[in-house]
């Protein structure tokens, strides 16, 4: 089945350069750092001189730690009453998975800044430079092309990623949760538009035109192009 898309119009504001502070956006600036903020549609301050965005939840690594209590009392009261090797088993791996869920969940920050992308993950930090160009800002839908005329009423979560010079998918760790598709792309979409147009105010980088493809050209990277095409950016 096709999927056909009308295109897509940005708020006339995404796009252009605004070097002063907003006062609706001063909650959101501490000190020289301003955090993401992902329901504002407004240029980013060139007055700050780094973007963090938080990531994580408190509330769902503890929910998840306290599963891996549950299943670790489990695994405990089973070896004493010496039952079976599957339950153990079973209750073991229970509680591996659950604290690593967990792990995962733990609030943890993403910096952006002249230095370019600090991606903070579990083991280590990763760092990547500035793209050349606003295409190397990509939406990612999980979901598969024969799925994308599912119904709205089911929830998704779409991501905003960076394409790496090795045409990788970086998550930047912003995510919009919801049933509506076309909208929640259209809100992600904005929030690469903020992020490139103040590297490029801030001369962080510049638009050479240089255009990354992903991996492989797989679906994901069809997906992108039509992206690019509802949003005029190609």
């Amino acid at each position: 089945m096709s999927v056909s898309y009308t295109t897509e119009t940005l708020p006339s504001i995404v796009g252009q350069v605004v070097p002063t502070k907003s006062e609706s956006m001063k909650y959101r600036i501490k000190g020289a750092d301003y955090y993401i903020d992902c329901k504002d549609d407004c240029p980013i301050p060139t007055t700050v001189d780094r973007i963090v965005i938080n990531k994580g939840s408190r509330a769902w690594a503890g929910l998840f730690f306290a599963f891996s209590v549950l299943m670790f009392s489990a695994f405990v009261t089973s070896a004493f009453r010496g039952e079976s090797s599957l339950l153990l088993t079973v209750a073991t791996v229970a509680t591996v998975v659950f604290a690593f869920v967990g792990i995962h969940f733990l609030p943890r920050k993403n910096f952006i800044s002249r230095d370019g992308f600090e991606i903070g993950g579990f083991l280590s930090t990763k760092h990547f430079p500035w793209p050349t160009s606003r295409t190397s800002f990509f939406v990612h839908d999980s979901r598969t092309a024969s799925r994308l005329s599912a119904s709205s009423r089911q929830v998704q979560t779409l991501s905003v990623t960076l394409i790496s010079d090795a045409g990788k998918q970086i998550p930047l760790g912003i995510s919009f949760t919801g049933p509506n598709t076309h909208e929640l792309e259209r809100q992600a979409v904005i929030q690469c538009s903020r992020i490139w147009d103040w590297g490029v105010a801030r001369g962080f980088t510049a638009g050479s035109g240089d255009y990354v493809a992903l991996n492989g050209l797989g679906k994901q990277q069809v997906l992108r192009m039509r992206q690019e095409d509802r949003y005029g950016l190609r």
